[in-house]
């Protein structure tokens, strides 16, 4: 029978109703049976995306955003740019073999600087855009590049460490006036010796580059001691992105939103190369995280790889709004969610996807009515979003696969390229990182470390032999560091650091990110960090979401950490989190600390990765009042 709320809707719903049985908006063919392209023939990235220009010329390859208005470069216009640039480059001593460091948000210019490093044979040498100048100048003494592709601000803040940097080093900003040579100017310089050399041209059309040449220097977060630069070549990156085409990215259909920053594995090897080399669109979100929201609606994307914490966000905003609205439409919105979502996760379950999925009348109308909505704040077009970097929320993937957009988790590292196991290779199975990509073996080790071999593996650290020769063993294993478990179906899940388990003084073992990810499922909880190694029981360190505390308490004023209702509410509410918990797992006291856990403050890496040790000696009078006798600040639960 059908309930009394959505009979009450049927009126409102005969539009909707007649839509029923055409396509829904964004969704795609099943990923697993992809329409394979054969993009290219050559054994470089530099060879696959001449080849992608010869067959995209005209097309759209990238959109970004300027003075508030959204700029595109076709494929011919890219490339080039790519040939003034690496010509420039070319005038300016820059070789084979040299290093070409870019210290950037994600821009247009740090693509064809890139792509005209992989032309001229340079390595292109990634510095995270949230490193301070002394960080970036550490790296860069290791990396020794020959050029450096920044912008003003952060040049004076280099040049402010040490003035030898303005005149050992080709410096080049995009800003076209001020500190470092301008960018234009290169490309300018470039086109002019192109001018005068017509077989210049010629020469970066053909490049003499091998597949086992590098391709890219990429530094590791460094969650301990120093970053180390994972030597990654050019068969690696090329690898790494056929496999992503393979199995996702029908030629040419593809609008990619990237956000992650480029001097992330999974930003410059995966989604750049795979878009552009099937022909896709990539869109530049702009560089303030508040604006993806906006940039989601406004580029209309149909693939979207980003980070757990914004689909968490995502969830709780829309969770929110539903809970604002009047009762009607409330308990609507709520009956959309739950029968959809069930009958979608039935069809994951039995091996399918959103679109084997057999909704009822009454599904299709209340996704017509309902759930269309948030995915409309996606876009309206999005076909998958992939994730990786982090366990994810699985109410989150619950939530997203129950609106009809299907998220893929992925599992990897810098060393690795990108992409070691998906759970688009060969089905989805929730709560995994799905199964080893094709060509690519993992296995555990008899302590259940990960280890992964093959293509993706990457050259070996820079300068460093000793410390490659502890990550990848004589037989070529690349040893990661997590710990996980499988499946007989060889489906990957990851349960934490090998080196961040936590041994208590009773013998127990903990695994701190599994805490971690369940307390951070509340919308009340910013981020967490378990304390526990070495100590009796396990406590933790939180940052509370003091608007959504108010929120949920209904308090119209900003409140403090020691308001006894926002106290309790965040007792109960942890305390709930950690039923699945073994008892021995759960915290028994908590901290709440002002402070947030940023790349800023150097508490997080780039990727949002905790620096343990910082966060003890930076908040070392919390903890140790966690385990006082008579405790000050800590509560306990």
């Amino acid at each position: 029978m059908i309930p009394n709320t959505c009979r009450s809707l049927l009126v409102l719903g005969v539009k909707a109703l007649i839509q029923i049985g055409r396509p829904m908006t964004g969704q795609a063919k099943d990923p697993r049976l992809p329409d394979v392209p054969h993009i290219a023939v050559g054994p470089t990235y530099a060879h696959r995306f001449l080849d992608a220009v010869k067959k995209f010329t005209a097309r759209p390859a990238l959109r970004w955003k300027e003075s508030g208005t959204w700029q595109e470069m076709s494929y011919s216009q890219l490339e080039h740019r790519v040939v003034q640039c690496a010509a420039g480059l070319h005038g300016r001593d820059v070789t084979k073999g040299d290093r070409v460091a870019i210290w950037l948000e994600n821009s247009w210019q740090w693509i064809v600087c890139d792509l005209a490093c992989q032309l001229l044979g340079a390595v292109t040498t990634t510095v995270y855009h949230t490193l301070v100048a002394l960080q970036t100048a550490d790296l860069l003494r290791d990396a020794e590049p020959a050029a450096l592709l920044s912008n003003n601000l952060r040049l004076n803040s280099l040049f402010a460490t040490d003035s030898n940097w303005n005149t050992g080093l080709l410096t080049l900003s995009i800003d076209n006036d001020g500190e470092g040579y301008g960018f234009e100017a290169l490309l300018n310089e470039g086109s002019d010796a192109i001018d005068r050399d017509p077989e210049l041209k010629s020469r970066f059309h053909t490049p003499q580059i091998e597949a086992a040449d590098l391709s890219a220097l990429f530094y590791t977060s460094g969650t301990t001691g120093e970053p180390k630069g994972a030597m990654l070549t050019q068969a690696n990156v090329v690898f790494n992105a056929q496999r992503t085409i393979e199995q996702m990215l029908p030629v040419g259909v593809q609008t990619a939103l990237l956000h992650l920053p480029l001097a992330h594995v999974m930003a410059r090897n995966t989604t750049v190369p795979a878009t552009l080399l099937s022909g896709g669109v990539l869109a530049i979100a702009e560089p303030e995280r508040e604006k993806i929201p906006s940039n989601l609606v406004e580029s209309a994307p149909t693939a979207f790889p980003t980070v757990p914490h914004l689909l968490d966000k995502f969830r709780e905003r829309a969770l929110h709004a539903i809970d604002e609205k009047r009762p009607v439409m409330r308990k609507l919105a709520r009956l959309a969610l739950r029968r959809c979502g069930v009958r979608r996760q039935a069809a994951i379950q039995a091996g399918g996807d959103v679109k084997t999925a057999k909704l009822g009348i009454v599904e299709q109308l209340l996704d017509r009515i309902v759930l269309s909505k948030l995915r409309d704040k996606l876009g309206g077009r999005m076909e998958f979003i992939v994730t990786g970097g982090a366990n994810s929320n699985r109410q989150s993937i619950e939530f997203f696969w129950g609106i009809g957009v299907p998220v893929y988790e992925g599992y990897g590292a810098t060393e690795l390229t990108g992409t070691a196991a998906i759970t688009w290779s060969r089905g989805f199975k929730l709560g995994t990182v799905g199964q080893a990509v094709p060509g690519v073996e993992i296995k555990l080790a008899d302590d259940g470390e990960v280890l992964v071999r093959g293509p993706i593996v990457m050259k070996g650290y820079w300068r460093r032999p000793e410390a490659t020769a502890a990550a990848i063993d004589q037989h070529g294993w690349y040893h990661t560091g997590d710990i996980g478990t499988l499946d007989a179906a060889g489906y990957l899940t990851i349960i934490d650091r090998k080196r961040e388990i936590m041994v208590l003084t009773t013998g127990k073992n903990i695994a701190p990110q599994a805490v971690e990810n369940a307390l951070k499922r509340s919308p009340l909880v910013t981020n967490v960090c378990t304390i526990g190694d070495g100590r009796r029981y396990a406590t933790a360190l939180v940052v509370p979401d003091l608007a959504a505390a108010c929120q949920r308490l209904g308090l119209s004023e900003p409140t403090t950490l020691d308001n006894p209702k926002v106290i309790e509410l965040l007792r109960v509410e942890l305390d709930s989190l950690m039923t699945d918990l073994a008892d021995f797992q759960r915290i028994k006291r908590f901290t709440l600390i002002t402070e947030p856990f940023t790349p800023d403050n150097q508490l997080v890496t780039p990727t949002l990765k905790l620096l343990r040790r910082r966060i003890a000696e930076r908040f070392a009078d919390d903890i140790e009042d966690l385990y006082a006798e008579s405790p000050q600040r800590a509560i306990p639960i």
